[in-house]
């Protein structure tokens, strides 16, 4: 069965004023560009239902990162709640959702240099990911895929390492028993260390990392080749590359990465 599936970071949207527009634009794109399968990151609470109104025959989901953490529900039981910067990195459908969760990743600086490092701005803020369990021909759970959606912390290199290898422990899971595929912000480019340790430990799972090479993020930051990436079962591509298109300048700085899979 071929899939077309893409990876994008949104720009953050803090009121419903500034992201109006976000779910028209996305849905000319995914629908234009035929995508069945789209890993978002960055997705406000005002975003989502931007999302849902111009997408109703799609199915969006995923929690918010600060509502499935420790502080979070913290907070919340005194009635404290967090709209700003509480971002999802949910999984957006053509095809049935069965079922779906979302997990926090490791955050907390555990020493003074992690500390340190995290004081720049946001780097000390929850991550989570997403994933789902996706009908693709019926609700029958003999045809269905794991998807995965995540945005991995910036600056502060060692909890890069625990986010991936949180990751790893899900994925270990979720691959064992099924066609497994993922998207993420990796805030990581292709020849990085830590992103080609990753890329090998989920060789080992029969996974690949989807060859996009090129940059996928502004050229307001240094990068130079793409942080956005997937990961698919190995053989299974077809075609790939990065979306490119105006009207996306308008709701992200990044650029879809994509790929045509055949499972």
């Amino acid at each position: 069965m071929e899939l077309k599936i893409a990876t994008l970071n949104i720009k953050t949207a803090n009121t419903e004023e500034s992201a109006a527009q976000t779910g028209t634009i996305l849905s000319e794109i995914v629908l234009e560009h035929g995508i069945d399968i789209l890993f978002l990151q960055e997705i406000t609470r005002f975003t989502n239902m931007s999302i849902q109104r111009a997408m109703p025959n799609y199915t969006l989901v995923g929690e918010r990162r600060f509502d499935v953490t420790k502080l979070g529900q913290i907070l919340g039981s005194l009635g404290i709640k967090l709209n700003a910067y509480n971002e999802s990195t949910p999984i957006l459908s053509r095809y049935p959702i069965l079922f779906s969760e979302t997990f926090p990743l490791r955050w907390i600086p555990t020493n003074i240099k992690e500390l340190k490092e995290g004081l720049k701005p946001f780097s000390i803020m929850p991550r989570c990911e997403t994933t789902a369990d996706i009908a693709l021909k019926d609700l029958s759970s003999e045809n269905y895929l794991t998807g995965l959606s995540t945005h991995v912390t910036h600056t502060v290199r060692s909890m890069q390492k625990k986010q991936l290898l949180d990751l790893l422990e899900i994925i270990r899971d979720k691959a064992s028993y099924n066609n497994f595929v993922m998207g993420m912000d990796a805030n990581l480019e292709v020849n990085d260390p830590i992103l080609k340790w990753f890329t090998d430990a989920l060789r080992e799972l029969s996974l690949e990392r989807v060859p996009v090479v090129g940059k996928t993020n502004g050229d307001k930051y240094p990068e130079t080749t793409a942080i956005d990436h997937l990961y698919v079962p190995t053989g299974s591509i077809e075609t790939c590359g990065i979306i490119h298109d105006k009207r996306l300048s308008l709701i992200t700085d990044h650029k879809p990465a994509y790929a045509k899979i055949n499972i």
